[in-house]
């Protein structure tokens, strides 16, 4: 497959550095449109070996709300000249605000820098802004990362994800041979019970993954529900909660008395999911 150029016309970064597109190369495969599969699905658009499913690969991918791509994502603008007077292109979240004119004029905690040239509020400029475990001046989102390239990482996570400039195991299941790539490390897919273990004893055979439960049978009173996930829980719907004597309502996995306070009786207050 062919690289995807992702368009960036990146007028905010300081004029001693060169301008240089951000290119990403596409991984192999047949999963998806792009070519490859990230933790077992296609995705919906297209797929990248250094992004993983991206909605855009070119700003023709865009609308008019957000016309710019950026790393595989829409955006409001890729620079400070596509935003109006007075504005300027925010690398960290690629909108037009305000424009900063120097020191002190930024405010937020985690692009405190005034970048003169481009009136954008950045987390750093160069790489002497950066330190620690963030060593690298990620340019195109103007924050410190732990890489811009997989030549910035470790064996222990060889991959760098160019969007949030960190080192990971993998980003695409391709980089997993054989296995499936989840949150940025490869799951090692399961043929039966027997690759499984612990607190997710069971192999789901549809997807390869070990989990806690297949069916309602396989949970405990406490978590009677198996939720699609194939983890126990207390509930997946409100009618979960109907044999609990007080609490009715289905809240991240959990019966709770209220919701909010229409929930509650008249002179109650709904507080932390409890009526009282």
């Amino acid at each position: 497959m062919k690289s995807l150029r992702f368009a960036l016309k990146l007028l905010w970064i300081p004029a001693v550095l060169p301008l240089i597109p951000l290119v990403i190369t596409a991984c192999s495969g047949d999963a998806g449109p792009g070519g490859c599969s990230v933790n077992g699905k296609a995705c919906a658009v297209t797929c990248d070996a250094q992004v993983g499913c991206v909605d855009c690969a070119g700003n023709s991918d865009c609308g008019a709300a957000k016309p710019f791509c950026v790393t595989g994502r829409c955006t409001e603008c890729g620079a400070t000249g596509d935003c109006g007077t007075g504005r300027a292109c925010f690398p960290e979240t690629h909108t037009c605000q305000p424009a900063c004119n120097g020191p002190g004029t930024c405010t937020n905690g985690d692009a405190p820098i005034c970048d003169t040239s481009s009136g954008a509020c950045v987390g750093c400029l160069t790489d002497k802004d950066c330190g620690g475990d963030r060593p690298v001046c990620d340019q195109v989102h103007g924050q410190c990362g732990q890489c811009l390239s997989n030549s910035d990482c470790g064996a222990a996570a060889p991959v760098c994800n160019v969007a949030a400039s960190r080192c990971v195991t993998c980003i695409v299941d391709d980089q997993c041979d054989g296995g499936k790539c989840s949150e940025g490390r490869c799951v090692k897919l399961c043929q039966g019970d027997g690759d499984c273990g612990g607190a997710t004893p069971l192999c789901r055979k549809s997807d390869g993954q070990c989990v806690s439960c297949l069916l309602a049978k396989d949970c405990p009173i406490a978590a009677p529900v198996c939720a699609g996930n194939g983890r126990c829980v207390q509930c997946a719907t409100d009618p979960d909660c109907n044999a609990n004597p007080t609490n009715h309502f289905c809240v991240d996995s959990a019966c709770v008395g209220c919701r909010d306070q229409k929930d509650c009786a008249s002179g109650q207050k709904c507080k932390g999911h409890t009526c009282g």
